[in-house]
């Protein structure tokens, strides 16, 4: 499946430096309130496991928001990462 290269491809490119700069890979949410509880546990799992979620809980996580996810992303790089090399916000459609 697509989807499962694109995850390892991902877990591979967290350990590496690009041009001498660490590579940070973390994944963007808003609130999961409208998303089942078993979906919620897989998140925190993954969250507690590798510590590559960001979660801002004033919007609701769903298409109709994307916008507000991408400003949000943009406002956290902007706060946590000086001067960053690049910045690249990928998102996976069904």
């Amino acid at each position: 499946m697509m989807y499962t290269n694109i995850v390892a491809l991902i877990y591979d490119l967290k350990a590496k430096n690009v041009k001498g700069k660490e590579l940070r890979v973390v994944f963007f949410i808003g609130d999961l309130s409208e998303h089942s509880q078993q979906f919620y546990q897989k998140i925190k799992n993954e969250s507690q496991t590798h510590g590559d979620i960001v979660q801002d809980l004033s919007y609701i996580d769903a298409y109709r928001n994307l916008t507000l996810k991408g400003i949000s992303a943009m406002q956290w790089v902007a706060k946590y990462c000086p001067e960053p090399y690049i910045v690249f916000k990928v998102r996976r459609d069904n």
